[in-house]
């Protein structure tokens, strides 16, 4: 992650480093909900096309996991503070023409960005008045859940709409109350959202019912918080706020009364989405990728191309141009985090099939690897049998533990010569300098 945030703008980039180091908290809070403000700042003004008849939107569903007191909440509530200021400032002009009636009109609404009411009906109010979308932003993200059909007895659509919410197709609302149908032709939602990662095998149709494959995940490693006496610099939380405002200001203010601005990828970019393309689809039919996460890894395609569009859109030159193509730049942004969330999404499914105390004896295995590897980060099965660890006795007991360390992303089985030229089986850990030769 940390290398993902040096190739961002660099307002942006001061803006998240410095206000996790004051809050205490990792960095990927921070960068979830900047993500989540630039997907609010696009809205619906542009769309990326992939190919011909293959266009996404910019929306997103995010959710931060963390177990509570690890300062979700504050370091998401820094990175929102642009979108939070505007719309106090959409409320307030509302209220001065609402105080000048003749002013008001018939057609004349709030125009909402951000809401906490995840309700079919008042979302759909809202995105009726702002064709640009609206940002759910939840501290608990269960209660959105939770809160599906509850004034419908149980027999509601809620959750087919958010599942149609994230790819943006039509909503047509018809009710004995509505003098006559709301017709949403693109409705852009962006959710954002803390999960604690003992709820969530515990949330309602979470797995079972498609929702679970259409988040991002951030998950980061977290043994504690510690109290943090820096301070942010004023400039940088002033420099970041204006160029959020300006951008969304601009953004917002093209007309969706036809369409959305349709942009491409350079002709670079379009060479190295097709490349990346063609390696994810291949990956995701590997042995790699195991059966349960192949739905997820077909929804990544989509979120590759929905991040370099927020990428490319969020930076401060299209204060005074017009964006016409997506980057190689950015879509190099967007595929590494991809990787990231890869790596975090087969995390969070192991929190569906395992017990608290086999984390705990990964977390040894993970220790004692680090502390036993050599220079190349390889350690030997039998390096590992002979420390008697988590009182494994066989091979296959190893080999096991190897396994859900590959699922976790952790690494990879592989196997050495020795000076004997005969393979010795063992495992290597990501990012080590020979792991890609393994």
């Amino acid at each position: 992650m940390e290398e993902i945030i040096k190739h961002l703008h660099p307002k942006v980039q001061n803006m998240i480093t410095q206000s996790a180091a004051s809050i205490g908290c990792p960095a990927e809070f921070n960068f979830a909900a900047f993500l989540a403000t630039a997907s609010t700042i696009v809205g619906g003004s542009h769309m990326l096309q992939v190919k011909k008849g293959y266009t996404v939107n910019g929306n997103l569903y995010i959710t931060v996991i963390a177990d509570a007191g690890a300062k979700k909440t504050p370091s998401i509530d820094m990175m929102l503070k642009p979108i939070k200021g505007y719309q106090k400032q959409l409320f307030e002009d509302f209220k001065i023409k609402i105080n000048r009636k003749d002013d008001l009109d018939n057609e004349t609404k709030l125009q909402q960005l951000i809401t906490t009411d995840s309700t079919t009906e008042s979302l759909n109010e809202i995105l009726l008045s702002n064709p640009h979308g609206v940002l759910i932003h939840k501290d608990e993200l269960p209660g959105l859940f939770k809160s599906f059909n509850q004034y419908r007895n149980g027999s509601g659509a809620d959750m087919e709409f958010y599942l149609s919410g994230w790819t943006g197709s039509e909503t047509i609302v018809t009710r004995k109350s509505l003098p006559m149908p709301i017709f949403i032709e693109r409705p852009i939602i962006t959710i954002l959202g803390g999960i604690q990662p003992a709820i969530v095998p515990t949330i309602p149709n979470f797995k079972e019912n498609g929702l679970l494959e259409r988040f991002l995940f951030i998950y980061p490693e977290l043994k504690s918080c510690k109290y943090s006496t820096l301070e942010i610099d004023d400039k940088v939380v002033e420099e970041y706020n204006e160029v959020c405002l300006e951008l969304l200001k601009k953004y917002h203010s093209i007309s969706l009364n036809e369409n959305s601005r349709i942009v491409k990828f350079s002709i670079q970019a379009q060479e190295m989405w097709n490349e990346w393309a063609i390696r994810h689809s291949e990956e995701m039919r590997s042995e790699s990728v195991p059966n349960y996460l192949v739905s997820y890894w077909s929804k990544l395609e989509s979120y590759a191309a929905r991040l370099a569009l927020l990428l490319e859109l969020c930076q401060e030159k299209y204060l005074t141009e017009d964006c016409t193509e997506v980057t190689s730049n950015s879509l190099k942004i967007s595929t590494s985090l991809i990787e990231f969330f890869k790596e975090n999404a087969r995390k969070v499914w192991r929190l569906f099939s395992e017990d608290p105390s086999h984390e705990k004896d990964l977390q040894k295995l993970k220790d004692l690897i680090n502390r036993k590897k050599d220079k190349n980060g390889f350690i030997t099965r039998r390096e590992v049998l002979n420390t008697k660890i988590l009182g494994v006795k066989r091979n296959d007991d190893v080999d096991g533990l190897f396994e859900d360390l590959e699922l976790d992303g952790f690494g990879k089985r592989t196997t050495r010569k020795n000076v004997k030229r005969k393979d010795i089986p063992g495992f290597i850990v990501k990012g080590s300098t020979t792991y890609n030769c393994s």
